[in-house]
């Protein structure tokens, strides 16, 4: 008789067991931002032109933009080797209308993003330009293809 007690003692430690391991039924969701925010932080590591392209108004700009680096943690962003009317070299960044594909920098200027496998593409049009002197012509549409460094 004590074996038949022990045994049904034991499964029902068994049943208690494995009844109160079961997961929630409500599934943990998962921040789109946070989410995106972390791809683009790129582990820490900065996104460069080097292996891709800068586009100007259709044509490649990349020259003036040698070395160039795009460097974000949490909704900040630093350059180096950028022009500085095209692109600052720190500010900060929010998602526009709850789109995870479209940033508004702090200066107005909207960016479109695609981001697939190590490789960043940003495409914005730039409002500024001068009145004058070499920074004639910054105005324009721009396409940043960037890699991961």
């Amino acid at each position: 008789m004590n074996v038949k007690l022990y045994l049904v003692i034991g499964l029902c430690t068994v049943f208690i067991l494995l009844n109160g391991c079961k997961s929630s039924d409500d599934p943990v969701a998962i921040d789109p931002f946070a989410q995106q925010t972390t791809l683009l932080e790129n582990n820490g590591k900065p996104w460069i032109s080097s292996g891709g392209s800068i586009i100007k108004d259709g044509y490649d700009v990349s020259s003036q933009f040698n070395g160039f680096k795009l460097s974000i943690s949490g909704n900040q962003y630093s350059t180096v080797n950028s022009l500085k009317d095209v692109w600052g070299t720190q500010g900060s960044w929010s998602y526009h209308d709850n789109n995870i594909n479209v940033l508004e920098r702090n200066d107005g200027v909207l960016l479109t993003i695609k981001l697939i496998n190590n490789e960043l593409t940003i495409t914005f049009t730039d409002p500024k330009g001068s009145s004058g002197g070499s920074l004639e012509g910054i105005s324009g549409d721009y396409i940043f293809e960037l890699v991961s460094e």
